[in-house]
């Protein structure tokens, strides 16, 4: 075998090699392609349909949950104070004292009960 033919010899190994690899990459991809976490064709699109400038007292909250269908309440994080604040009216309408100074994280509102996470 001289040395020409054994170059040729190795460049087709080398085609078939990396021909078989990207042919068996795609089989793969095709075949198991639904088991990947993220299905872009599945995910849920939002649109923010409305957009409201809190007041300054409540820059520093957190745990915001609903209360009615145009109020929400959410937690002062260090005070230990909840606030209503009224979409439509654009202002807090409540303060609401429930405990002493904390680190108070989240906020669950179930009818007349709300849960601080602290």
């Amino acid at each position: 075998m001289t040395t020409k033919n054994a170059t040729l010899n190795m460049a087709k190994v080398k085609f078939w090699t990396i021909t078989a690899i990207v042919l068996g990459m795609g089989f793969l991809f095709m075949n198991f392609r639904d088991w990947l976490p993220y299905d872009s064709a599945n995910k849920a699109v939002y649109e923010i349909s409305e957009r409201w400038e809190l007041p300054a007292e409540l820059r520093e909250v957190l745990g915001i949950s609903w209360v009615s269908e145009h109020q929400i309440a959410a937690i002062q994080d260090e005070d230990g104070i909840i606030y209503i604040y009224d979409l439509e009216q654009r202002k807090v309408v409540e303060e609401i004292e429930f405990g002493n100074a904390g680190d108070y994280e989240g906020l669950a509102v179930k009818g007349n009960n709300a849960y601080a996470l602290e």
